[in-house]
């Protein structure tokens, strides 16, 4: 399967697995109601967590520091949850990579990689070019964030 990572185009080794299926070996992301009985040291490959949009960061009772993949699921383009959660994981120290999947489209690729998403499934039925030119739709940026883009307010301040 193809995805979006920093920014290109790359072929994804990651599966997500049913919540009743054994895990198989390899790179395998489970689900945030099954992760508590996953056996991460028996497991032959890299295991990632998939939360909902909804989920709630206070909530999230796991060392999510150590997992190489967080995957963001949003089942509705206009839910913004997915967002904040995302830098609500950078803000915490989350370093690995974190991946928006479900429905996303074009006019939230660059918002989503402010707020510390660095890849992105692509949904069935959408032309993964278009989903990657929004990644250019715009060139400067107002607030600071977990993109760490310079703002227009501090170009301004350099040029003054």
């Amino acid at each position: 399967m193809e995805i979006i990572r920093n920014g290109e185009l790359a072929t994804d080794s990651w599966v997500i697995a049913d919540d009743d299926a054994a895990l198989q070996p390899g790179d395998v992301l489970v689900s945030a109601q099954r992760w508590p009985g996953v056996d991460a040291a028996a497991h032959r490959g890299l295991l990632g967590l998939v939360l909902p949009a909804a989920a709630l960061f206070e909530e999230l009772a796991f060392d999510f520091a150590a997992l190489p993949l967080i995957a963001i699921a949003f089942d509705d383009c206009t839910d913004g949850r997915g967002y904040s959660l995302a830098r609500l994981l950078r803000r915490a120290g989350y370093a690995g990579d974190l991946r928006a999947i479900g429905d996303i489209r074009r006019d939230q690729i660059f918002y989503l990689t402010r707020c510390g998403f660095t890849s992105f499934s692509i949904p069935a039925g959408r032309d993964a070019q278009e989903l990657l030119r929004g990644l250019d739709d715009f060139s400067l940026a107002y607030q600071a964030a977990a993109d760490r883009r310079e703002t227009i307010p501090s170009l301004r301040s350099r040029r003054a």
